[in-house]
């Protein structure tokens, strides 16, 4: 009975109906401030990977609400033809290993198309989306796995996942403004818009090696209420195997208060996200907004533009 109290008692303080977010406990993730993890598919059709695990034991309660996942496939063209589709399923899981009991099921649809393929010739691509959940109870001392399958065999197609599972520690989720709803943004003909920063450009990132890099200002002075809803991020060379964790704030330069986290991870050497925020941040009239990030390495630096709403 205790446990069944506790549970109500997290779930009741974890806010996923509220609109905009602002203040309040951050997102977590697993894994926390190191590499993604997840399965190499390298089987026949629909088969199974071994599970991955991203955590050995959660150090609390953790809710679970969304992923941030990364696929990369190596298709090799060669007696296939030019053109693979490929779906598949990334598996989020509990328990110890060889007991998992799945939470979760993600999936993965994609095309691959060399125009000319020949004996030697390989196609490599790697795309990385985010995905909601149902938010998922988890609680401290638990052990987080993944597995994946893909509709193609490895003859043809060998596939790699990364992600995150990402939520709220505690189910300590960051206070909903509940009067500022996406109804009232858009109140009026044509009376919300949504724009990219920067537009006709991209603006760099350099994240920290091992640690959170330099604020990056993205907006100086909001000229209104925004909505900031996420990011596109593109790495500067595809040289250098990468993943990172953004974090944006609001706050003059030096004085940076953090608001949320995004999370984009890579298989290899590429990382080609669009993450949108589980709820959108709210970024307050005349407030400067901007970035910094976490890595393995300094390089290569981020191509970014991100996405918000305006009335």
């Amino acid at each position: 009975m205790g446990s069944v109290l506790k549970w109500i008692e997290i779930m009741q303080k974890t806010i996923f109906d509220s609109f905009a977010r602002r203040d309040g406990s951050l997102e977590n993730s697993y894994p926390r401030l190191a590499a993604p993890f997840g399965p190499t598919i390298n089987a026949a059709a629909w088969t199974w990977s071994a599970y991955a695990q991203l955590v050995a034991s959660t150090p609390s309660d953790f809710v679970a609400s969304f992923a941030a996942l990364s696929f990369t496939a190596i298709v090799q063209v060669a007696g296939a033809g030019a053109l693979q589709s490929i779906n598949g399923e990334l598996e989020l899981a509990i328990g110890g290993a060889g007991s998992e009991v799945a939470f979760a099921t993600i999936p993965i649809a994609y095309a691959a198309y060399e125009l000319l393929p020949g004996a030697s010739t390989q196609v490599f691509f790697a795309v990385g989306r985010d995905y909601p959940l149902a938010p998922k109870f988890i609680p401290s001392g638990s052990r987080i796995a993944a597995r994946g399958r893909i509709s193609l065999t490895n003859t043809l197609v060998r596939g790699h996942m990364r992600c995150y599972v990402i939520g709220y520690d505690g189910g300590n989720a960051p206070a909903g403004f509940s009067t500022y709803t996406l109804r009232g943004q858009q109140t009026g003909i044509q009376k919300g818009q949504s724009y990219v920063v920067p537009a006709g450009s991209t603006l760099t990132v350099t994240p920290g090696a091992g640690a959170w890099g330099s604020w990056t200002q993205v907006i100086a002075s909001a000229s209104g209420e925004l909505l900031v809803i996420g990011a596109a991020v593109t790495p500067a060379t595809t040289t250098v195997a990468h993943w990172d964790i953004m974090e944006m704030g609001t706050g003059s330069a030096g004085n940076e208060v953090t608001r949320a986290r995004m999370w984009f991870p890579s298989v290899y050497y590429c990382n080609a996200h669009l993450h949108f925020m589980h709820r959108p941040l709210l970024v307050k009239p005349g407030e400067r907004l901007a970035v910094r990030t976490w890595s393995v390495t300094a390089t290569p630096t981020l191509n970014c533009q991100f996405l918000y709403e305006q009335h």
